[in-house]
């Protein structure tokens, strides 16, 4: 099953978020990116799933940074046989997410 590569690239912007505005106070690098203290504690504390891919972007783009995304070959191409593959993995993944099971 191909994991969701959306958390990855949530911590990857937190972390170019928190390199870009350094060390600072916690009140001074929300006043950069224009967000309250708790938005900011969430970042410095890695609860990016708070945080929609688009939302980090444009911190970035506040702190005059731009986000370029680079699509990368993993594998072939899924075949007319793998959606069955598919669909079944999915439907594994949403009995297990229905019953709490990882």
């Amino acid at each position: 099953m191909i994991d969701d590569p959306i958390p990855a690239l949530k911590e990857q912007l937190g972390r170019s978020i928190l390199a870009e505005i350094g060390r600072t106070s916690q009140l001074r690098g929300a006043r950069m990116l224009g967000l309250d203290e708790a938005r900011m504690s969430n970042i410095e504390l890695g609860r990016l799933e708070r945080f929609s891919l688009q939302r980090l972007i444009r911190l970035l783009a506040r702190i005059n940074r731009r986000v370029e995304l680079t699509v990368v070959t993993v594998g072939p191409l899924p075949t007319r046989g793998d959606e069955r593959l598919w669909e079944a993995a999915e439907e594994i993944q949403r009995w297990n997410d229905q019953y709490g099971v990882r």
